[in-house]
């Protein structure tokens, strides 16, 4: 028999009616309590996205927003939720005890894909006190092979070649990071080849691991390494025909052949354009442009960056059609998930280059890149996008202004500066698309003294935005190691606090009929998008379900009691990993109270699944939003 319950109060929860792939632009202004309370989903993801721009400071953002004109915010400056990460990596002695607060991307992609610190240029690999020793690979299981091992698709896009650090420190353990063909392991990392038993070059790990997608450059190095295991049937072979014939690769190598790629059920495929250092460049670059000077040049207002014209005659995708290809074949038909990797890797080189120019051309597309991934986002809320860098670089947005002097000196006039008010190493003056002065400066390196043309990392934490479930956890300031949880779909979702406010229905006692307990919702009262009738009383939601629920008595209706200070209309919906998987209409008496039923299917995991019950009331003008939890097990 079930139980007659007296629904006279229940819990509002603290949600607002703002979807969970609610934008918060940068400078609107206004009240965004609701839609970054809206936003947070604490369910686990069903697909993570890792979009790393290499380099990309605050400062490479906010060069790069400011040259396309602050009335034109990016496409990233809209994940509602933000927070700072630090990346430092461990001392040279690798005790542990010591650190370096100056990483490089190697160590900085072994702490994201991880979850463990390293020293500089080792990949997904533990520390030693000779920093030439190879190091322990225990315990360094990378977020694409957990990814695998939970049967999800992973999928790996770059704009530099695959052995680049980025990239393969999700696929390849090697305690130094330029190991990257069997030749190339043999000189600098002998202990670790196949032919003395251990797990080869970066580039046979990378083909070994059967990544579903890979796509990127550095075409030409497939065919510099050969295979090196005599009384193999592959020795001597090309790394191509290696990734072909051992691990089943369709090797691609032009535009259309990938996007012309209708599925993955055919084999996994292994994308690479361009041509290894050579003058053609293995990815092309946004923008033309001339790279830093000395302050006397640099300092001249008189360059604009051009748009790379010769760009779509080269056979190389851009990254964002690659990052909207892979999202397609990764989600095709899949009912698990993926775990999808996407790198601007080029940022970095030509913020290493002081190449004004050509750092905003990458940085921007990088960014039109995040804008797919947020579009997929928008239509599979079970996603979660987190988009970071690895480390800081070398630019600085200096003033464009001449000094403050009792005497200014001319503006433009680099001839009228004084020695010290000469900004050190090398600039570059824009003129940003709205006709404004963006100065940018790099000083990392003594050029002038050594002949370097590189200029260096810089310790600095680094910017992080999220969006989709769990991404509230990365709000705050956070270790690039923190990551790691979330990356490997391992975080359990968290509850709220327990601060249930009661909220009384004026009028009689109404009495309806729930099988099993009462449940209020925990949190506490937030309005939704109101039309105020000047007069009217508040009106008050709260939803009541069961805590649990087999899934079989799903099909026959979770049963939902409804209550309001107000009669009305009401929406009731029920939602899995923040989709929709059933819903319904009813209204709302004026007695304020409604019992219903909502019929669903679903497949719960052994251990339950998580659903939440969204019921949103309109009355008298006034529309409010309350939810409940309901876990449904087998």
């Amino acid at each position: 028999m079930p139980r007659r319950t007296l629904l006279t109060g229940l819990a509002v929860t603290a949600v607002a009616v703002a979807g969970a792939g609610t934008a918060v632009a940068v400078g609107t202004g206004g009240e965004r309590s609701a839609a970054i309370a809206g936003a947070v989903d604490p369910s686990v993801p069903k697909n993570v996205i890792l979009m790393i721009g290499d380099g990309m400071g605050d400062s490479e953002i906010t060069a790069a927003r400011a040259y396309q004109g602050l009335d034109k915010p990016l496409r990233m400056d809209g994940l509602p939720f933000r927070g700072a990460m630090t990346v430092h990596s461990l001392g040279r002695t690798g005790s542990g005890t010591t650190y370096d607060p100056v990483p490089d991307s190697a160590s900085a992609i072994t702490a994201m894909a991880t979850g463990r610190k390293t020293q500089l240029n080792r990949l997904s690999q533990g520390p030693a006190d000779d920093p030439k020793a190879v190091g322990d690979n225990a315990g360094y299981v990378t977020a694409m092979e957990r990814a695998k091992q939970l049967g999800k698709r992973t999928g790996n896009v770059t704009t530099v070649d695959f052995n680049d650090a980025t990239p393969a420190g999700q696929l390849a353990h090697m305690s130094y990071r330029e190991c990257f063909t069997p030749q190339d392991a043999a000189k600098d990392c002998a202990k670790e080849t196949k032919k003395a038993g251990g797990p080869g070059s970066i580039y046979e790990q990378i083909i070994d691991s059967k990544t579903d997608l890979m796509v990127g450059s550095g075409r030409d190095i497939l065919n510099r390494g050969t295979i090196d295991l005599p009384g193999t049937e592959h020795d001597g072979k090309s790394l191509e025909q290696y990734a072909k014939d051992a691990s089943g690769y369709r090797y691609l190598t032009t535009k259309d052949q990938f996007l012309g790629v209708k599925s993955l059920k055919d084999g996994p495929v292994f994308a690479q354009f361009g041509l290894w250092n050579t003058d053609k460049s293995s990815h092309p670059r946004e923008f033309q442009g001339s790279p830093g000077t000395k302050a006397d040049e640099g300092l001249r207002d008189d360059d604009t960056c051009k748009v790379n014209e010769t760009y779509p005659e080269q056979e190389v995708p851009r990254i964002d059609a690659s990052t909207e290809k892979a999202l397609q074949l990764l989600s095709e038909d899949n009912d698990k998930g993926f775990f999808l990797q996407i790198e601007g890797g080029a940022i970095d080189d030509e913020a290493h280059a002081a190449h004004a120019c050509l750092q905003i051309g990458e940085t921007l597309a990088f960014d039109r890149a995040v804008g797919k991934a947020l579009d997929y986002q928008a239509k599979h809320p079970d996603t979660l996008v987190i988009v970071t860098a690895d480390h800081g670089q070398a630019g600085q947005i200096l003033s464009a202004e001449a000094p403050q002097m009792p005497t200014p000196p001319v503006a433009g006039d680099p001839a009228s500066l004084s020695e010290d008010d000469k900004p050190a190493g090398r600039t570059r003056t824009l003129r940003t698309k709205d006709g404004s002065r963006l100065r940018l400066g790099y000083a990392t390196s003594n050029r002038s003294a050594t002949g370097s043309k590189r200029e260096r990392h810089v310790g600095v934490q680094v910017p992080i935005m999220a969006v989709g479930p769990q991404a509230a956890n990365i709000m705050g300031t956070i270790d690039n190691t923190d990551l790691y949880p979330l990356l490997t779909f391992a975080k359990q979702p968290s509850e709220l606090p327990d601060t249930t406010k009661t909220v009384t229905v004026s009028g009689p006692a109404t009495t309806v009929t729930t099988p099993g307990p009462a449940v209020t919702t925990p949190g506490a009262p937030v309005p939704g998008p109101t039309r105020e009738v000047p007069g009217a009383p508040a009106l008050q939601v709260g939803v009541a379900a069961p805590r649990t629920i087999r899934a079989a008595d799903l099909r026959a209706g979770l049963p939902v009691s409804i209550v309001a200070t107000r009669g009305g209309r009401a929406t009731v919906q029920v939602q899995q990993h923040g989709r929709t998987i059933a819903s319904g209409r009813t209204t709302v008496g004026t007695k304020g109270a409604k019992a219903v039923r909502v019929k669903a299917r679903l497949k719960p995991a052994a251990r339950g699944t998580a659903l939440r019950v969204r019921v949103t009331v309109t009355a008298g003008g006034q529309t409010r939003t309350a939810t409940a939890a309901v876990t449904a097990r087998r």
